[in-house]
């Protein structure tokens, strides 16, 4: 197996809201004098320096999103703090309103959320939303999977449908989403395999292959296909750093002696042993 895909790293690109574009793994420090906002950025996280609040929110929003092999972190106007996986992006105002915090989120994205009870915190993720105070959650909601996955680590998080609650989490508990079906399930998790990759790494628990290759594939900016489809229902369980070569995740399936990879360049094939 060769190993010339790198792991992901710190990259991201931001959409001021008055049409200004920058990569931040090259920016420092802006100005918006038109929105009355500074952006600075360091070491993988942006901070929105801004906390003037207005009666009304602002109706335009700025834009961070992450390429496949990339995650970045953002602190938002209040305080905030958000990290987004690969493949991912948050719209979001330069100041927010006094009535609420109204976030959008696409792909991956965990929540540290400034709290304050007189002023909710909302993720509009598609179909759904999420309600909270200050909280610590993590919300899941790539536009090719089936769901949007929202899972609760401290705190208390309602999920909202056309803005009415459905329901409300407790710590240690995952709503799922069905877009299909328009319904919600809730079950106990291990929220530490959900949230690990905010922390650098992979967690897999009883997790069928398939869809730790939808991961490894965000992170490593790979295509992936299956010689053998069969393969994609085999679980596994693991922890591995993600910052290692892609070669050195792969090996890791590979010594269960059910799978083998090939990689050429970046598309990496999967077959039966």
């Amino acid at each position: 197996l060769a190993e010339e895909v790198s792991a992901g790293r710190a990259r991201a690109v931001l959409y001021s809201a008055t049409g200004e574009r920058w990569n931040l793994d090259t920016l420092s420090v802006v100005r918006d004098e038109e929105e009355n906002v500074r952006f600075s950025n360091e070491d993988g996280v942006l901070t929105v320096e801004e906390d003037t609040v207005r009666e009304e929110a602002d109706a335009v929003f700025n834009k961070v999103e992450v390429p496949y092999g990339g995650i970045y972190s953002l602190v938002l106007a209040d305080g905030t703090k958000v990290y987004l996986n690969s493949g991912s992006s948050l719209e979001f105002p330069s100041r927010f309103g006094k009535k609420e915090r109204l976030v959008k989120v696409s792909g991956e994205a965990y929540f540290e959320v400034a709290k304050n009870k007189e002023w909710p915190f909302v993720v509009s993720a598609g179909e759904t939303g999420v309600k909270v105070l200050g909280t610590k959650f993590n919300v899941k909601s790539y536009v090719d999977e089936a769901g949007v996955y929202t899972t609760l680590v401290e705190g208390s998080v309602a999920i909202l449908r056309g803005g009415k609650e459905l329901l409300r989490l407790r710590p240690g508990e995952q709503s799922y989403y069905n877009k299909g079906v328009g319904n919600v399930t809730v079950k106990e998790v291990d929220t530490g395999v959900f949230t690990a990759w905010k922390d650098g790494m992979f967690y897999f628990k009883d997790m069928p292959l398939g869809e730790i290759l939808k991961t490894i594939a965000r992170w490593y900016d790979v295509e992936v296909f299956y010689v053998n489809a069969g393969v994609q229902g085999i679980v596994y369980n693991g922890k591995m750093p993600m910052y290692s070569g892609i070669g050195d995740v792969l090996r890791k399936f590979e010594l269960s002696g059910e799978v083998r990879f090939e990689l050429n360049g970046r598309t990496l094939t999967v077959y039966e042993k």
